[in-house]
């Protein structure tokens, strides 16, 4: 072969090895979209925990994608992301979930009266045209079928994540996950032991409040909706035992619970029912009290509270939870700084201030020193991964661990605790200062304390080898009546266990307000009044851990380990992104050339060392 035919050779292997990397790059990339996760926490990959929940599917779970075609720009990734997660969710499960995209805007009219019974309608979503601003309706719905269990999921829900790529690919492991664990858990039953109280009419004309009756935990019931079924209402009061279907009973702030009514949580316990107890030594924002007690002291920095005597201190301090009165505050709590403007002499002045607010404890932010205020147990699923919590006013608590170790055979976990700078008080007629004043002392004896403690495994009762009645000849505390009279026994009453039955969690907060819609609102909310926004957000991620146990009570940890990364701050840096996509296109580009170079030339050096 001459040397001409040998370069002609070379330009045309070249020439036609660029062709194929650019029709690659340009046309089947587009249309394969493949993907690396290049990030080191493989946020983009999907977690080992949805794929097993994934593969508990013991049926086919069929998945229907309504997207309208087109969709606005800002949402044109929609469909390429939702493809490749319920591509990956797919080979999770064995082939047990099916997928398929629809269209609604090429249905009939009456297939889109059915989906409007389903409550699956478009939403109006601005766009542009041409440089010119238009509106449509689209729909941005899942569907999902198994047995006969449905469930839907509007992805405008997300929010901005649905907006930005890189955060709906994250997003929606856990969104997919979190309706399969629902189907897969059709049974499984929360139920919530509360006081529902009725807003003021002038309240209730306003909006902002229910005009029915509520225990304000709207927030946390649809949070526990989201991924199981909607919780229900439990009523101690009839002496009556947690019915068979409460598989995990929350008790909310409660309040002079009769010994009966602690006997039937106790008898829960031992039938291997989980309980999360959520403690208040004072009840602080109430829906009834909100005019007469709450609005007119925020005016003055105080708020006036309702001394709270939850009945449960015996039987805690059984288990090994030391509970005293009084609230804690810390040294290192939320502070704010307010900017003001002030008339002096010499006219109009900006004033800063900064207040500090002793009783909105915050763990894991930073004080003035650069220090954490207070400690998780990372080693605990529920809280592990919260960046951060905060309680108000919450109770005194510690865990002897002795006194559990007797009645417990398992673990007691201190999972959220007070820094060592915390300290006790006592209010004095019911107000409770919001800021710190000068002239307040501080306790020289100061301790950590247990915001949330976990205890798990199999528990003796505290009923065990106790009588009551008149003649000691009853194995229980009488139920009690309307008038408060003790009640004969009730027929067919189950026998008394004095030990468990099965496993269980036993979870004690030393807080109720963390999960109240009252404190959580913007608008009229304590965290609002303090002007704290640390208190605010913080309050938010321990509902989150709340959440996270009653999902680990019920059904099972997988949907844990999925949310435990999305609580920490792992934003990515837009520009670090754009950099990446155009290294890795580029390389897409010129990789392919030059692998077949290099071949080439490696071939080249063979046949000359054979030759």
């Amino acid at each position: 072969m001459t040397g001409s035919s040998k370069s002609l050779n070379w330009l045309t292997t070249v020439l036609l090895t660029l062709s194929v990397a650019v029709v690659i790059n340009v046309f089947l990339l587009d249309e394969l979209k493949p993907q690396w996760d290049l990030t080191e926490d493989d946020r983009y990959t999907l977690p080992e925990a949805a794929k097993s929940i994934a593969a508990k599917l013991e049926d086919v779970c069929t998945i229907k994608c309504y997207l309208s075609d087109p969709l606005p720009s800002y949402l044109g990734h929609v469909p390429r992301g939702l493809r490749t997660r319920l591509e990956e969710f797919r080979a999770a499960s064995g082939e047990q979930i099916a997928f398929e995209f629809i269209a609604p805007e090429k249905l009939t009219e009456d297939e889109r009266k059915l989906l409007a019974e389903r409550q699956i309608s478009p939403t109006t979503l601005p766009d542009q045209e041409g440089g010119r601003k238009i509106t449509g309706a689209y729909y941005v719905w899942l569907e999902f079928e198994y047995g006969d269990q449905e469930q839907t999921l509007n992805l405008l829900q997300l929010g901005q994540d649905v907006v930005q790529e890189a955060e709906f690919l994250r997003r929606m492991p856990y969104e997919i996950a979190q309706k399969l664990v629902k189907l897969q858990n059709p049974d499984a039953g929360i139920g919530i032991v509360s006081e529902k109280k009725l807003a003021p009419p002038q309240l209730q004309q306003t909006g902002m409040f229910p005009k029915e009756a509520s225990d304000s935990l709207a927030s946390l019931r649809n949070g526990i909706e989201a991924s199981l079924a909607a919780p229900t209402d439990v009523d101690l009061s009839t002496g009556g035992p947690v019915g068979d279907d409460v598989d995990a009973l929350i008790v909310y702030r409660p309040e002079s619970l009769s010994e009966r009514e602690v006997f039937e949580i106790d008898q829960a316990l031992m039938k291997g029912k989980n309980v999360a107890i959520l403690l208040d030594n004072y009840a602080t924002v109430e829906v009834d009290r909100f005019m007469s007690d709450y609005q007119p002291q925020l005016q003055q920095g105080r708020l006036k509270v309702r001394p709270l005597d939850h009945g449960l201190t015996e039987w805690l301090a059984h288990f090994g939870v030391e509970v005293e009165g009084g609230h804690v505050e810390s040294l290192q709590s939320a502070t704010a700084v307010l900017n003001r403007i002030q008339l002096t002499p010499n006219g109009l002045v900006p004033v800063s201030e900064t207040r500090v607010y002793p009783a909105a404890i915050l763990l894991r932010e930073k004080d003035k020193d650069g220090e954490r205020t207070g400690e998780f147990s990372d080693g605990n699923p529920a809280y592990g991964g919260l960046t951060t919590a905060s309680m108000f006013a919450p109770v005194p608590m510690t865990l002897d661990s002795n006194m559990a170790a007797e009645h417990l055979k398992g673990d007691a976990e201190v999972v959220l605790q007070t820094s060592a700078d915390s300290y006790t008080r006592t209010l004095e007629g019911g107000i409770l200062s919001l800021y710190s004043k000068e002239a307040e002392e501080i306790p020289s004896e100061r301790q950590a304390f247990a915001l949330a403690i976990s205890l798990r495994g199999e528990f003796t009762s505290y009923f065990a080898g106790k009588s009551f009645g008149p003649d000691n000849d009853q194995d229980r505390p009488p139920r009690k009546g309307p008038t408060g009279g003790d009640m004969p026994p009730a027929p067919n009453e189950e026998p008394k266990l004095s030990e468990s039955i099965a496993p269980a969690q036993l979870w004690v907060f030393a807080d109720a307000d963390f999960c109240s819609d009252l404190y959580l609102a913007q608008r009229i909310g304590l965290a609002q009044a303090t002007q704290s926004q640390q208190a605010w957000a913080s309050a938010r991620q321990a509902t989150a851990g709340l959440l996270n146990v009653v999902n680990g009570m019920t059904a099972g940890m997988e949907l844990v380990e999925i949310r435990k990364p999305s609580l920490t701050d792992r934003s990515l840096d837009a520009a670090e992104i754009d950099e990446d996509r155009d290294t890795i296109r580029r390389m897409a580009v010129g990789l392919a050339p030059l692998l077949v170079v290099a071949f080439g030339i490696l071939w080249g050096l063979i046949r000359w060392l054979v030759t």
